[in-house]
């Protein structure tokens, strides 16, 4: 298994000289935001489909059949 699925499991334990720390730290700034990001999209794409099926069920109250 690689350092960084390792890391990415939360399971790299071992002594890394500075430069790998460097190295693991920017990696997983920037898998925090990538995940960060793409939560960010899900919350809005599950609010823009709440707020399109309110606006439909009011439309059906103010328009019935």
């Amino acid at each position: 298994m690689s350092i960084d699925a390792l890391f990415q499991l939360g399971l790299v334990s071992v002594v890394l000289n500075s430069t790998q720390t460097e190295e693991l730290s920017r990696r997983h700034m920037r898998l925090m935001r990538s995940r960060c990001f793409t939560e960010r999209n899900h919350f809005r794409e599950a609010h823009e489909d709440t707020s399109r099926a309110r606006r439909c069920s009011v439309g059906a109250l103010l328009h019935p059949l």
